[in-house]
């Protein structure tokens, strides 16, 4: 099968880029001189990534990225991470003045932030779902790269808001106690923690996620589910609301698990964002250049930002800390001043903090 589907390969124009969550621009120096100007590989590319999913390429393969742009017209490789054939490497194989420019330096010039190690070693790197290796060396850790991003593509959340009779409390917090606690012992869980809102402590939150809808659905036949499902006709005073998510800087399922320690008082917080139309790129922008030093504070266990299944203007994000004190430091960290500029100008509804949830854990994971 895969043979006859390798010797009758597809043209471009006859690809449904919709059918597709990656696509792969492969090297050699030929593609300096056909990837670049080719629309068509460019329209099925973005339109792939724009479907949330990946873009690849390796050693001059990156020359099909330098013009590809999104639909907010910016360059697909600004502002992130980019690996390609270097400007030291073709001069090492004496073509630096036959190409047709430096891969490097376009690059650079779109606005990637160019990553490199020395000449034909294997380098790889992985940004906001674009894989790109340096060369042939780097092929099989672009693969890996790309595989393990598969995988981050299939995760679903789910976050499930009960708001609860005060009767019915102590019943709901157990059931959804024992669900959490089935949950974490399946294979296909990723995330199972239960909450109830600081300031309203009738409202619990349901938080999980799983390694596709399968592994959801299946569990949702279990009769830790059903138990919810049965009781909550009588607990609740309002219907749950769902929301399902796909994160936009995954982590992997032992980030996800990773615990405050025995000492820590937890606070988590959620966000939920409503973007103005035509900003959610910036919005998303922002955040992706503040993660990393937010995820490296010291009082930080987990930080998240996903967005809102179906609902192309909202996103929601999952920050827990070790403790208030903590969640009070963050917001005085410098790097968080272009995310609080963003909320405090460009979303539907102000103020921004009306979509802040406080939550407080109650079925979660085992303190380190």
């Amino acid at each position: 099968m895969y043979r006859d589907k390798i010797e009758h390969t597809k043209k471009p124009s006859e690809i449904d880029p919709r059918e597709y969550v990656a696509i792969h621009f492969a090297g050699g120096h030929g593609t300096m001189w056909d990837f670049p100007d080719d629309v068509t590989l460019a329209k099925l590319a973005t339109t792939i990534y724009e479907n949330n999913g990946i873009v690849s390429a390796v050693c001059h393969g990156p020359a099909g990225l330098v013009n590809l742009k999104l639909s907010n017209g910016e360059y697909l490789v600004k502002g992130k991470k980019i690996n390609a054939f270097t400007n030291e490497e073709e001069v090492a194989v004496k073509l630096d003045k036959v190409v047709p420019f430096l891969l490097e330096s376009k690059l650079q010039e779109r606005g990637a932030i160019f990553e490199k190690s020395g000449p034909f070693l294997p380098h790889a790197v992985a940004d906001q779902r674009v894989v790109t290796g340096q060369n042939p060396q780097s092929a099989t850790a672009v693969g890996k790269a790309v595989l393990e991003q598969v995988k981050h593509l299939t995760v679903v959340g789910r976050l499930t808001r009960y708001s609860v009779k005060p009767a019915s409390r102590d019943d709901f917090r157990k059931v959804l106690t024992d669900y959490v606690t089935q949950a974490r012992n399946e294979e296909g869980n990723i995330q199972a923690e239960a909450f109830s809102e600081q300031d309203k402590i009738s409202v619990f939150w349901l938080i999980e996620r799983w390694t596709d809808r399968n592994e959801l659905r299946q569990f949702d036949l279990s009769e830790h589910a059903k138990a919810i499902d049965v009781l909550k006709t009588a607990a609740l005073d309002a219907k749950a609301e769902i929301y399902y998510v796909k994160d936009l800087e995954p982590l992997s399922k032992e980030q996800w698990r990773r615990a405050p320690r025995v000492e820590d008082q937890p606070l988590t917080v959620m966000l939920f964002v409503d973007s103005q139309p035509g900003t959610q790129q910036a919005f998303m922008d922002t955040y992706h250049v503040a993660m990393p030093p937010f995820r490296s504070q010291p009082g930080v266990v987990t930080y998240q930002l996903s967005r809102v299944e179906g609902e192309d203007t909202k996103f929601v994000t999952f920050e827990k800390f070790r403790s208030k004190d903590a969640f009070q430091r963050h917001l005085e960290f410098p790097p968080i001043k272009p995310v609080l500029a963003y909320l405090q100008t460009s979303i539907q509804k102000q103020p921004f903090q009306a979509g802040l949830h406080l939550l407080v854990e109650f079925a979660s994971p085992a303190r380190e």
